[in-house]
């Protein structure tokens, strides 16, 4: 098996560097640290327009069709100048989710504008105490008529904590049971009526929140997928982020080998 990154790979890798080393040095890393946001608008932007956030999306909705190894390259460099900006988050779980199970009219509302840096995504699925287990997430999700017209929604009420990029996001990609019929998915606008977020920034300066639900109304069409059939789609996500983000810990590791020697 070849584990070198082909040519395009490295070639965006290097082009990525190239932005990095000059805008986003250890100084412009503390200075969007400690701004309002926690991120840094330009950065998001020049990262789409790179193509970073379409490599692992189809062309039918407007990606590159490429997978985590067209990512890794990328990824390392993102991890020797330790991004904070949610990029994994948006493309390897919240937006992956959209892609394979979204409806057409999902893809097209979610994927094409968080593709071209206009929309953020974050995955609430974690709860508090639950010791990372995901199958039989403690929050609820409930049918309720809309205003007697006859139209089926959901009511969502639960928590999730440690968030990340939950307060610069657009929609949140919630977890939820239905009863006892497994782990069904939900796209929840974050500033929904019954929405609230207690945010604060992780140990590696990233901004993450604990996020509570509270007779949170949505409408039919905030299913993701079919209903009790999420959970082999988080997983297989978090498959794929987990790979990328060991490709981030790889450049960090080797940033700080060589400033070391």
């Amino acid at each position: 098996m070849n584990f070198e990154y082909s040519e395009e790979q490295q070639q965006l890798a290097d082009s990525l560097r190239k932005y990095l080393s000059g805008k986003y040095d250890f100084e412009a890393r503390k200075a969007i640290i400690n701004s309002s946001k926690g991120i840094s608008d330009e950065a998001w932007s020049t990262f789409a327009e790179l193509g970073l956030s379409a490599i692992p999306f189809s062309d039918a909705d407007g990606g590159f069709g490429g997978g985590a190894v067209d990512l890794m390259a990328a990824m390392e460099a993102f991890g020797e100048a330790l991004v904070v900006e949610p990029l994994l988050d948006n493309i390897g779980l919240a937006g992956r989710l959209v892609a394979r199970l979204g409806s057409a009219a999902q893809r097209s509302q979610l994927l094409a504008p968080m593709i071209d840096g206009k929309l953020k995504l974050a995955l609430a699925y974690l709860e508090p105490g639950a010791r990372y287990e995901i199958a039989t997430p403690g929050t609820r999700a409930t049918v309720a008529s809309d205003g007697g017209s006859g139209r089926s929604g959901w009511v969502l009420n639960g928590s999730k904590a440690v968030v990340v990029g939950a307060a610069s996001a657009d929609r949140l990609i919630v977890s939820a049971s239905i009863g006892s019929n497994g782990v069904s998915l939900f796209i929840v606008p974050r500033d929904a009526a019954g929405v609230a977020l207690q945010a604060y920034r992780t140990v590696d300066g990233q901004r993450a929140a604990d996020v509570s639900f509270t007779a949170v109304k949505l409408g039919a069409d905030a299913l993701l997928g079919a209903q009790g059939q999420g959970l082999p789609a988080l997983e297989e996500a978090l498959d794929f982020a987990t790979a990328l983000q060991c490709a981030d810990a790889v450049g960090a590791m080797k940033s700080a080998s060589d400033a070391t020697l």
